[in-house]
């Protein structure tokens, strides 16, 4: 029973030699590369790749920027596997991607498309506002509200007063539904009279808003 057991021990030493061995040859390399991948303004895409030692740390990069996990980089590792998603792509999220593990890293170009453009039967289809700004007049202290459509439903735009990009606060409230886009302004002054535009990155519609003053009433007492 001895000789059994130390045969069995002799064994299992030279066994489990064998597996440190062949685990010290494994290579740290990349099993599988990142691919260039083209998408559409909007979606979202995931970058995958594959590492030789599972659970290894690892770091993406977008140029020379290391990327965080937040709402917009989602990071995923599973065993050897390792991804990126990236959420609500726009234009300029393309350029080189890169996933750094030690030494070794792999690189693809994500390209990003916007959506003003559309082919249909090669033919390009440019957006347009089917119903556009109209001049208004308004008086001071009041409320107005100027609203145009546009033929794409959610097509991203910009509403401006001249040159200054304007945002949803106390002063503006910006909403979009759709096709249907619309800007509040309230608590107007004179010092809100002037061009107003809606704009997408192809096609734009302006209107010209005139704030008048309050009319101030006088009254007159008799005397006696």
């Amino acid at each position: 029973l001895g000789l059994h057991a130390i045969c069995f021990f002799l064994n299992l030493v030279e066994i489990l030699n064998l597996y440190v061995c062949f685990t010290l040859v494994i290579p740290a390399e990349f099993t599988k590369a990142l691919q260039n991948q083209e998408v559409k303004e909007g979606e979202s895409v995931t970058l995958m790749c594959e590492y030789s030692i599972p659970g290894v740390q690892f770091v993406w990069r977008k140029g020379l920027e290391t990327l965080k996990s937040s709402e917009k980089y989602h990071m995923r590792q599973r065993k050897s596997c390792i991804s990126l998603i990236i959420h609500n792509l726009k234009p300029e999220d393309s350029g080189n991607y890169t996933c750094i593990c030690r030494d070794q890293r792999t690189m693809a170009t994500l390209t990003v498309n916007g959506i003003d453009i559309d082919c249909y039967e090669n033919k390009i289809i440019v957006f347009s506002f089917d119903l556009k700004l109209r001049n208004q007049m308004a008086e001071e202290g009041n409320s107005i509200i100027l609203h145009c459509e546009i033929s794409k439903p959610d097509t991203p735009v910009q509403w401006r007063k001249g040159s200054n990009l304007l945002r949803s606060g106390e002063k503006y409230k910006i909403r979009q539904r759709g096709c249907m886009l619309e800007l509040k302004i309230f608590n107007l002054t004179q010092d809100d009279s002037g061009v107003y535009s809606c704009t997408s990155e192809t096609t734009e519609t302006s209107a010209n808003i005139t704030v008048s003053g309050k009319l101030v009433q006088f009254t007159s007492k008799g005397y006696q």
